[in-house]
């Protein structure tokens, strides 16, 4: 076996999953900082790959009950997580289907800055987990499918336990 990954046939074999969909390398459009929910007529194979991928994963949601849960990680810091969570949730909203985008980067939470101007303790996840404030108050409705729980920097940052899922 290679230490390296070197196409996604490895990835399903090596990792026993199935990849869904890859997302086009377009750095200029990852690049871009504004909010992604403002209008954009304009036709890219990233946006193209993200909703063919909201198709699939639509398709698959409707064989089983109950809430969904996706996870976008990575091992290491810049390689879109973020991007990935928001286009992603955005195509999932536009089929009509219910999202709640939660961000547990606790060290360096962005996915508020693509969707909020400003965003305080009193409105975000760290609160929520203090138990200062409940769910309702913790999550931001965006449109009328997307909600955002948002998570704001604390040098102590919020551990990422069982306690946090309810579980």
């Amino acid at each position: 076996m290679h230490p390296t990954l070197l196409n996604v046939k490895d990835i399903e074999n090596v990792f026993d999953r199935e990849v869904l969909c890859e997302i086009a390398d377009d750095k200029a459009y990852f690049r871009n900082r504004k909010s992604l929910l403002v209008a954009d007529d304009t036709r890219s194979e990233v946006k193209e790959s993200f909703a063919s991928m909201a198709h699939i994963i639509q398709n698959r949601m409707r064989r089983r009950e109950g809430p969904h849960i996706i996870y976008a990680t990575s091992a290491l810091r810049g390689e879109g997580k973020t991007n990935v969570v928001a286009n992603l949730a955005i195509q999932l909203s536009d089929l009509e289907n219910h999202v709640l985008m939660v961000d547990l980067d606790m060290r360096n939470p962005n996915l508020k800055n693509l969707f909020l101007k400003n965003i305080d303790y009193d409105h975000s996840l760290n609160a929520l987990y203090a138990g200062d404030i409940t769910e309702n108050e913790a999550i931001t409705s965006l449109t009328g499918y997307l909600d955002i729980l948002p998570t704001v920097y604390e040098k102590s940052a919020i551990p990422l336990d069982s306690s946090l899922f309810g579980v």
